[in-house]
């Protein structure tokens, strides 16, 4: 054996020697142990499978789907005897241990909990949880909470955007409290959004520029650009 590509498989995490107890002769014949690789594999992620059918793995806080995870964590388990084939058997053995688990995700979270890059924030009482994968949680916004931190320029801004010919204070206010629920329902995991929001005004109004912000507060992840044609088809 080469050394120095001994010395390279160990610093990526991979044992040959390790994986040797996944294979057993039976009759002669090298049968693979996919239920126990599996459980190898899952055992440092959190798993479940998501509404599609695919496998999401929970990292950062956050259940995504990761083919890529669960590919890495197979080829340091299986070493030089890694073959695309026993991924394969891997995902699949792994997919078919979440069901029987009843490793679902659900299409709304339990409990109203907004997911932060550093927290789950409860959205009832404003206070900070941990992360917890019990949460099964599929979606994290891309800012950190911060209650107390002022937004001079955003205020002055939204408020001139709000104000119409013949409008008073008290109408602008009643527009932006408005605005703010229903475009903070996107927050809320736990609940289908009841009103959908449209921006309409002249060229330059500060649409583009308010979806901008709701855009960068949930993430490139959380967004998507879909027509009223596909809303009408779907």
């Amino acid at each position: 054996d080469d050394p120095d590509c001994t010395v390279n498989a160990g610093r990526m995490g991979v044992n040959d020697e390790k994986a040797v107890k996944f294979f057993h002769k039976v009759e002669g014949s090298v049968r693979f142990k996919s239920v126990d690789a599996a459980l190898e594999v899952s055992g440092g992620m959190p798993s479940a499978i998501t509404p599609e059918k695919n496998i999401a793995v929970y990292r950062n806080g956050v259940y995504e789907t990761n083919g890529d995870a669960i590919l890495a964590a197979t080829v340091s388990l299986l070493g030089n005897f890694y073959t695309p084939s026993l991924r394969s058997t891997v995902t699949e053995t792994l997919r078919g241990l979440l069901i029987l688990e009843d490793r679902f995700l659900p299409e709304y979270q339990k409990l109203p909990l907004l997911n932060t890059p550093s927290c789950m924030v409860d959205l009832r009482t404003g206070g900070e949880l941990p992360h917890d994968p019990a949460y099964m949680s599929t979606s994290q916004v891309s800012v950190h909470p911060d209650a107390s931190m002022a937004t001079p320029v955003y205020d002055a801004w939204i408020r001139q955007a709000l104000r119409q010919p013949g409008h008073t204070d008290a109408d602008v206010e009643r527009l932006l409290a408005d605005l703010e629920e229903v475009s903070g329902t996107m927050l809320d995991p736990s609940r289908a959004p009841e009103k959908i929001l449209f921006l309409f005004g002249p060229t330059r109004s500060g649409k583009s520029l308010y979806l901008g912000l709701l855009e960068t507060v949930a993430g490139e992840s959380n967004s998507s650009a879909v027509t009223l044609h596909d809303l009408v088809n779907n």
